[in-house]
């Protein structure tokens, strides 16, 4: 099962058109998933969700979006919302202006279950290009999606105009994680 591992997955977004995006992408990526998450993962149509569908407990966007505490859970009994199983590491450049054909990239780690989602985001981003970017929603294509691993490895999961996803994830280990062995001196930490 995926429940102890994360994957790292890069995935490259090609403007269709010129476009004005905000210096900080983060929030806008984010909100790109959740609403192409929704529109992916949703059976039931209905134009948001109340969680009191009768696939709650079944579904991509709920587990993604909008992450219920587990039953019985004593970890967090006493938090209103609980962690996310995913991180989203968008460009920190600031740049805002895209010209057609130019490449926006952005990592996602993905956490235990939300491993086994992976199709859904990748429909995901994909729905939403036809729907568009910024304020004045500039398309674009999914260009590719690659698993990275902590050695420096990658692999292509996914490429434009591809029928099937490769789900053989490059895994991300604890070990992957260690930082190495630091002698005396100085060293910078950027947040």
């Amino acid at each position: 099962g995926s429940s102890n591992a994360n994957s790292v997955v890069h995935c490259t977004l090609k403007a269709l058109q010129d476009m004005t995006l905000p210096g900080d992408k983060g929030s806008m990526l984010r909100g790109v998933l959740g609403h192409g998450l929704f529109q992916a993962a949703c059976r039931v149509g209905r134009r948001s969700c109340d969680l009191q569908c009768p696939a709650v407990h079944h579904c991509a966007y709920v587990y993604l979006f909008q992450t219920q505490r587990p039953e019985q859970h004593r970890v967090f009994e006493r938090t209103r919302d609980i962690p996310h199983p995913f991180v989203l590491l968008p460009p920190l450049d600031g740049k805002r202006h895209y010209r057609s054909e130019e490449e926006l990239a952005f990592s996602l780690i993905l956490v235990g279950r939300a491993i086994d989602l992976f199709p859904y985001v990748v429909e995901a981003f994909q729905r939403m290009g036809e729907v568009g970017l910024g304020a004045d929603r500039q398309g674009y294509r999914l260009e590719a999606v690659e698993s990275l691993d902590g050695q420096d490895r990658r692999k292509t999961l996914y490429r434009a105009g591809q029928d099937m996803l490769d789900l053989d994830f490059l895994r991300m280990t604890a070990e992957d994680l260690r930082a190495p062995e630091l002698s005396a001196g100085h060293f910078g930490l950027e947040f």
